[in-house]
């Protein structure tokens, strides 16, 4: 967003570029996919279904299928899930000094990976 305004490179800025790539591969869609309506982006639409908890909603159909709902440790999936969508969110806050510093998103991601494998 920021790079596309003509604004100069920045940390801050590819802690919002990381968070978005990191949304779209959850989410299998566009930063502008054509299914959102009005002002809705795909950082709003994720950030409406973390607040629903209606995750599965905004997950990639791919990865949900991947996913065996009805397995164990379906609890630690959703949990790594979860914590891998707010470190998106996080990253892409809208005030920069809101957002994750590179450091805190790899922390937050090795936690994630932890609560997966700590599942199986």
């Amino acid at each position: 967003m920021e790079y596309g305004l003509g604004e100069k490179p920045s940390q801050g800025g590819d802690v919002y570029s990381f968070g978005v790539m990191l949304l779209e591969l959850l989410s299998g869609k566009s930063p502008m996919d054509a299914s959102f309506e009005g002002d809705q982006n795909l950082i709003s639409w994720i950030s409406y279904g973390f607040q629903s908890n209606a995750i599965m909603e905004v997950i990639d159909p791919k990865l949900t299928g991947l996913i065996d709902v009805s397995g164990a440790q379906l609890n630690e999936k959703l949990d790594c899930l979860k914590k891998t969508i707010e470190v998106g969110l996080a990253c892409t806050s809208y005030a920069v000094g809101g957002r994750m510093n590179m450091r805190d998103v790899l922390r937050s991601l090795k936690e994630a990976k932890d609560m997966l494998i700590k599942g199986n």
